[in-house]
């Protein structure tokens, strides 16, 4: 993929080894780029930081290596945001691996989005992201580069939404939540529907829900929360007292930008 090096030419790094083959300084090129139909049609990262919708290839290159051999590793760092807390957590990827020399290269494409051959997702649009590129042997690391890829991207306004949610048992008739009898909830299925007069809102949107609820601890004392997420299924645990449950209804774009947020608490009558 040389002619992709050479097309797509942005990072150039040298790394020094301790304990490198014959004591060869190993140098390496770390390019990365957006394709369409396979050519490189823009570097990455860009100064300008634009939100990034084609798939990215990253190659890494030795130079004057003669015929050592090494081990090379490609893969990201995401910086994943929770839509309902906020929360930013890391997650890091497996990448691609393969051995490397003065003709061979690592050379690796990623769909934002989408999950690669070991089943993750390596970036996606509108979130920021490291590439790392790294050459090994099993004597040690003799380079290691991180990229950081920032993006920018509008936040879209904010989607009033409307919901209703219900819960019932088998054949029973349904009752609306949050309920005036505050009957439990015990072995019973949630449903919500979510509309909102918006021209926005349509099947690309992704709409999701999480179910936390509230429990006296074993000692009695102040009530612990615990969230767990369920798929549209609630039950209480044999020796829970639950009281209060949440519903949390959130509406994301197809990009993963946040639009919409609901929070639905339910009190239960327990005694």
């Amino acid at each position: 993929m040389r002619s992709f090096i050479a097309a797509a030419a942005i990072v150039t790094v040298a790394a020094t080894s301790h304990a490198a083959h014959a004591g060869r300084k190993v140098k390496a090129e770390v390019l990365c780029g957006t394709l369409t139909d396979g050519k490189v049609t823009g570097v990455v990262p860009s100064p300008k930081h634009p939100k990034l919708t084609e798939p990215v290839g990253c190659a890494l290159h030795l130079d004057d290596v003669g015929d050592d051999t090494y081990m090379a590793n490609i893969h990201t760092i995401r910086y994943v945001v929770d839509p309902a807390t906020g929360k930013k957590s890391k997650v890091v990827t497996s990448g691609s691996t393969s051995d490397v020399g003065a003709s061979k290269d690592l050379e690796f494409v990623m769909t934002p989005g989408k999950p690669d051959d070991n089943g993750e997702i390596d970036f996606a649009p509108c979130e920021d992201f490291d590439v790392v590129a790294s050459v090994s042997d099993d004597r040690g690391v003799y380079f290691k580069k991180t990229i950081h890829v920032a993006q920018t991207c509008p936040k879209p306004k904010p989607m009033k939404i409307e919901s209703r949610c219900s819960a019932y048992q088998g054949d029973d008739e349904k009752f609306d939540l949050p309920d005036k009898q505050k009957r439990s909830l015990d072995g019973m299925t949630i449903t919500c529907l979510i509309t909102a007069h918006d021209p926005r809102f349509t099947s690309s949107l992704k709409v999701s829900g999480q179910l936390t609820y509230e429990a006296p601890t074993m000692d009695g004392g102040d009530p612990h929360r615990q969230s767990d997420v369920r798929a549209g299924t609630y039950a209480e645990g044999p020796d829970d007292d639950v009281f209060q449950v949440s519903l949390n209804l959130t509406v994301d774009d197809a990009d993963g930008a946040h639009l919409a947020a609901k929070t639905i608490n339910v009190k239960q009558d327990c005694r």
